[in-house]
This record gives structure tokens, sequence and C-alpha cells, in this order.
């Protein structure tokens, strides 16, 4: 079993780290990481059964959270998801903000803090989705957001280089996974070899297909901007929506589906094994 070399570990680019994102905030990354696991098994279980069926259900993260709702004890699993998903965003921001990323390699810093502020404002876009259907105040937020965004001067120019941004992030995700650059974040040396096999079948194919999902979002961001429609910059549901509706696209579909479900499978061994 090839494990990451001991250096790693005990590289004093991280000796800071206790001071900046020690045990207070261990807890917040932790619960974040189970949090995104559970959104990402909802939209690609839900976008799984929408390849199988051929419905036009709403496949995103909206619908996902909408499918929570409507379960018993639901208002109060959407309340807990969406301080999960604000704890996993607080944890990105404070990684960025401070510097403390997962890469230590002091070249790849500012590549990495970019990327983590990008995840922050995603995740905290989702609490604020998953808070206002628990709270049954709608999900319309993000979208009229965007349209007034647009509204304002630079709006559009604003909005397009968010698109611009976003496909960058997919695209690294796409490489994250294809070169396994995810494992440098675990601590492979607790995991058996069955075990370390498996959660990096699970980040290498979970990555490609999430990265693959937020690089056509942020294309349709950009087109969004480009042609003031910011029903194209709602959520991830435009991008899975475009899947569907390829040539092949329930095939498409499900892969992308069985994709979702391995990320949101490896969050959850990320949640035990992630370096914080």
């Amino acid at each position: 079993m090839t494990t990451p070399s001991s250096s790693h570990v005990s590289s004093g680019t991280r000796s800071h780290l206790p001071s900046a994102q020690g045990p207070h905030l261990e807890w917040l990354a932790r619960l974040g990481l189970i949090a995104r696991g559970v959104v990402y098994l909802l939209i690609g279980f839900l976008a799984l059964q929408i390849a199988l069926s051929g419905s036009n259900k709403e496949m995103d993260q909206e619908g996902a959270f909408h499918y929570v709702a409507a379960q018993p004890l639901g208002q109060f699993m959407l309340w807990a998801l969406a301080f999960g998903l604000f704890a996993y965003g607080l944890w990105r921001l404070v990684q960025a903000i401070t510097g403390d990323v997962d890469d230590p390699d002091p070249d790849h810093k500012t590549r990495e803090r970019v990327v983590d502020a990008v995840k922050a404002v995603i995740y905290f876009a989702f609490a604020f989705t998953a808070g206002s259907i628990a709270a049954k105040a709608g999900s319309s937020g993000s979208t009229g957001f965007t349209a007034d965004l647009m509204k304002e001067t630079g709006g559009q120019l604003l909005v397009g280089a968010v698109g611009v941004v976003i496909v960058g992030v997919g695209l690294y995700m796409v490489w994250q996974g294809w070169s396994t650059d995810f494992e440098k974040v675990l601590d492979t040396s607790s995991m058996g070899a069955t075990t370390h096999r498996v959660v990096v079948l699970l980040g290498r194919v979970g990555y490609i297909a999430r990265g693959v999902v937020f690089a056509l979002f942020g294309i349709f961001v950009v087109v969004a901007a480009v042609n003031f429609d910011p029903k194209k910059a709602e959520s991830l549901d435009v991008a899975l929506s475009a899947i569907a509706r390829a040539p092949a696209g329930p095939v498409l579909l499900a892969l992308a589906a069985a994709g979702l479900v391995a990320f949101g499978l490896y969050s959850f061994a990320d949640s035990k094994y992630h370096r914080v």
C-alpha cells in the first residue's frame, strides 16, 4: 500500500495549525464533511432516480432539501444539515483567511486559498437554501440575488467572473480526482489496505464527477451573465439538466449520479481520516 511520506505529516508548514484551526474548529470541519456527504448522496440518489424514470423533478441541492423536508422530522433534519453545511463553509473560510490550507506546498498556497474561498461561498449558499426551506421561507433567494446583482453596475461582469472561477474550481476537482491529489489530506497511515483502496476509488470517481458538474455549472453562470439570464445561474440543477438533455442523456446522468454518490461516501471517509 502506498502512503504519503511521513515528512508530510510532520512538515513545519503546518506547525502553527493548532492556533489557527485546532480543536475549536476540528469538530466544525468533521461535521461539515459529514453534511457535505449527506448532500451529495441525496443529489446523486435523486439524479439516479430521474435518470432511470425520465422524470423532470429537480435534482439539485434544492430538490434534495425538499426531499428531506418531506420526511418525518424533515424540518429538524434540514436545520441540522444547514448547520453542518455552514460549519463546512466556515472551516473553508478560515482556511482561506489564515492560509492554513490542505496543501502545504508554499507554491500552491494562493491557489488553495482561492479554492477554499469559493467553496466557502458555495456551502454558505447551500446552508442558506437548506435553512430557508426549513423555515418555510422558500428557496428562491439565490436566484433573486443573482438577478439583483446583475442589475448593479458591473454586476454582469462580476457574475461572469464568478462563473469563470467556478469553471476553474471544477477543472481543479477533475485534476484532483484523476491524480488522486486528494490523498495528501488523508491520514492513510491509519487505514488498512482494503480501506485505502476503497477510499481512493471513491475519491477518484467522486472528485471527477463533481468537477465535471461544477465546471458545467460555471459555464452556465458565464452564459447567464452574457445573456442576462439569472435562471441559468440558479444551482447545480442547470448542469445536471444539461447532462440529462444530451445525447444518451439518461446514461450520462446515471454515471454522473453514481459519481456524486461516490463523492458522498468519500466525504464520510474524509470526515474520519482528514488531517485537520
